[in-house]
């Protein structure tokens, strides 16, 4: 998989925009995407089970001389950072197509990814971790029919 950070504008990830909801056996998951503005797309995310909160993510995505930049911090269900999460994640974007996005991992001798795509009113995340390409998470989640993203 790529590994070198490409040349984007943030305004080519409009498409992860709204709010996106899941119910599964275990509980529900929500993400709400921003519309991009000012070089800056955040993203949040709850996980929650049958008891009740999991725990939270905030991404936030930023435009830097025209390289994209994820930065992930996930909270406890007290929203307190992860211990091995205290410091935000990076990563670069380094694959851009038509509602799909590939970031990869910066952190020191750690080969991840998180992808992105978007299949009409579908949102697929996969996280994948390692030389041997592991898929560790893989979700989808719908677009909320009560919510639509606002404009770009």
């Amino acid at each position: 998989m790529k590994t070198v950070p490409i040349k984007a504008n943030i305004l080519a990830l409009a498409w992860l925009s709204g709010i996106w909801q899941a119910d599964h056996s275990q509980g529900w998951t929500e993400e709400f995407w921003s519309t991009p503005k000012d070089n800056v797309l955040l993203g949040t995310a709850r996980f929650h089970d049958q008891t009740g909160l999991l725990h939270t993510d905030l991404t936030w995505i930023v435009e830097e001389d025209q390289k994209i930049h994820s930065h992930f911090r996930r909270y406890d269900n007290k929203f307190r950072p992860y211990p091995h999460l205290i410091e935000p994640i990076r990563f670069d974007l380094v694959e851009l197509k038509e509602n799909y996005a590939v970031f990869y991992c910066t952190e020191p001798d750690t080969d991840a990814w998180m992808i992105y795509e978007r299949n009409s009113s579908t949102l697929i995340g996969t996280f994948i971790f390692g030389s041997n390409l592991e898929v560790m998470t893989s979700y989808s989640l719908s677009l909320s029919p009560t919510a639509s993203p606002a404009p770009v």
